[in-house]
């Protein structure tokens, strides 16, 4: 039995704000002073070798944060059980845990097994954060390529929406546990850093990643033949699709041009739909990859010197946003308040700093430079802005 309390929440808050959506789409005041940021709020370092083994490459990280992701769970799990009085669904994913790893890449499975126990939660339960992770994430991402050809990549990570209100501090409670947990990491292999990425503790896939010549971001995309299909669909032992958010880290971590990173994205069966967004350093080296599970349902390039920038947030590019949630519109407009010539990282920083395109799920901005192959990213909070 599912508690019909869920969906009376959301549609209260649908109600509560519609009249705010008219005021987002209207009255749109581009930040431009949030760059450059605090630097307090950049996210902190971290190496983590790719030659240790697999099942214990994340015990020192894990082990320093393991009370944020034992917090982090046991909310994950309560909003679960809210939701699902019989608890059939936590009882599942705790019973079958090592049945979803099942088919998945070896490095995948001793990763997650590693976390687990370096966390000294149940291996069902860290299965079930990384799952959330995949499904649960709304964004915005921006690639623009400058008249000299360079490029920038930008996102927010956004995180929480309709997990748990905190009607005391009016924030979202899984958003504020995920603040703490977010760090930058150096992905090393014979002591040089093959990529970087900005991530969550205890997660193991790739959400936002750079290294020279290539930088992928990744939004959530909703539509009904969605993750939770492919998950029933790997449990029954169909195993021939990809982990929505592995197939990037693989990418990262081999020799794959941007040519051949696009192709793969875009030809993988996965798991879950989603918006890949990539970036190369070549001429008009920046595309929007819109995919369903099976198939890639539309490639948008950067397009120079007209198609200067492309923006996802967590719709499809044909069709209008849901109306509470237009963030494509402001943040659109204020980057067409730049040009080819004038974009820089501190105007594309400034662009996703401004509200509703910042709200309060945002939990951090990142910057890319894939010519460099460095990555800046910063923890956001803002406690004035939209509740998403």
């Amino acid at each position: 039995m599912i508690r019909i309390a869920a969906v009376a929440l959301l549609l209260l808050l649908a109600v509560s704000l519609d009249s705010t959506s008219v005021h987002r789409k209207k009255h749109v005041k581009c930040n431009s002073t949030a760059y450059p940021p605090d630097p307090d709020t950049e996210l902190p370092w971290y190496n983590v070798s790719l030659d240790t083994p697999a099942r214990d490459r994340w015990t020192p990280l894990v082990s320093q944060y393991k009370g944020h992701i034992q917090k982090m769970v046991g909310q994950i799990v309560h909003l679960v059980r809210f939701i699902d009085i019989d608890h059939w669904i936590v009882d599942i994913i705790n019973e079958e845990g090592p049945k979803i790893l099942q088919g998945a890449p070896q490095d995948f499975i001793d990763e997650i097994e590693g976390v687990a126990a370096a966390s000294e939660m149940p291996l069902g339960e860290i299965v079930l954060l990384n799952i959330f992770y995949e499904v649960f994430s709304a964004c915005t991402s921006i690639v623009t390529e400058t008249s000299e050809g360079t490029h920038i990549h930008g996102r927010n990570l956004d995180f929480g929406l309709f997990l748990g209100w905190d009607f005391t501090n009016h924030t979202w409670a899984m958003s504020e546990t995920l603040r703490g947990m977010i760090v930058n990491l150096n992905m090393t292999r014979d002591g040089e850093t093959v990529y970087k990425q900005t991530t969550i503790v205890g997660f193991v896939g790739i959400l936002t990643a750079v290294k020279p010549g290539l930088s992928i971001s990744i939004n959530e995309r909703f539509i009904l033949n969605g993750g939770y299909a492919g998950l029933i669909e790997w449990i029954r032992g169909d195993h021939d699709q990809a982990w929505t958010t592995w197939l990037p880290r693989q990418l990262m971590d081999s020799d794959a041009s941007f040519d051949a990173a696009v192709s793969a994205l875009q030809g993988t069966r996965l798991l879950s739909p989603v918006y890949y967004i990539v970036s190369g350093t070549g001429p008009d080296q920046g595309a929007i990859i819109t995919r369903s599970r099976g198939k890639n349902d539309d490639s948008y390039f950067l397009s120079s010197p007209d198609r200067w920038y492309i923006l996802e947030t967590n719709y499809d590019r044909w069709k209008s946003p849901f109306f509470l949630d237009n963030r494509r519109y402001p943040a659109q407009k204020c980057m067409n308040e730049s040009s080819v010539t004038s974009v820089t990282p501190g105007s594309v920083y400034n662009v996703l700093s401004t509200s509703p395109v910042l709200n309060r799920l945002t939990v951090y901005t990142t910057l890319m430079d894939p010519h460099s192959g460095t990555l800046r990213s910063y923890r956001q909070n803002c406690p004035s802005c939209y509740i998403w």
